[in-house]
């Protein structure tokens, strides 16, 4: 992931309806497919500003919110202080490096996250090495598109995936249970003014 490209847009991250509505359906859609409970720590990795964060803490214990862009982190910390709760904690972290937060977590989420990272196998057992037996994951994305979502302003890694492989890529790093949710889809237009609809899914995981 490109954590400058990303700082230079985290001000003004949240004053985008389309992602805040997104990121609301993300949320709901792992609050009814993910065992989530008081008590665990969930780990938000690309947590971002916390749209989808925030909206979990209720449900768990405490969140680890990752990521690589440090002003992201910055308006999410924020956030959590306006909330007035300590059960936020922010890293800047990247899969593949030491994990620094202060918990090993219980569960795991993703939300549109997974398409700017490079290696999506090496990422599945990364996250299945991270968690516990027991652990859960739900990582929310694009399906397969042409890659007119992003456009220019954004490179990623991948344009959505194919749920096939992508299940097949978490059931080869060890995850059991692999399933997919419908979650939303998002309208928007591309750099040729035509509007295109993307559909999201939701992946939910466990490890055995």
């Amino acid at each position: 992931m490109n954590p400058s490209r990303f700082d230079e847009v985290a001000s003004s991250w949240d004053e985008d309806p389309r992602k805040v509505r997104v990121a609301g359906a993300v949320a709901e859609a792992m609050l009814r497919h993910l065992p989530l409970a008081p008590g665990q720590t969930l780990l938000d990795y690309g947590a971002g500003t916390g749209l989808v964060s925030l909206a979990l803490l209720p449900r768990v214990g405490r969140v680890v919110a990752a990521d690589t862009s440090l002003e992201m982190l910055s308006v999410l910390a924020a956030k959590a202080a306006r909330l007035g709760t300590d059960a936020v904690e922010t890293i800047r972290w990247e899969l593949g490096e030491p994990y620094p937060g202060s918990a090993r977590p219980d569960a795991a989420v993703l939300s549109m996250v997974l398409h700017h990272v490079a290696d999506t196998a090496l990422a599945a057992r990364l996250l299945f090495e991270l968690l516990p037996s027991g652990g859960v994951l739900g990582a929310a994305d694009l399906d397969l598109e042409d890659g007119s979502f992003h456009g220019q302003d954004m490179p990623v890694e991948h344009n959505g995936f194919s749920r096939e492989e992508l299940g097949a890529a978490f059931r080869a790093a060890g995850f059991q249970d692999v399933r997919f949710h419908e979650v939303t889809s998002m309208e928007k237009p591309g750099a040729d003014g035509v509007a295109r609809s993307y559909t999201i899914f939701l992946m939910t995981a466990s490890r055995p």
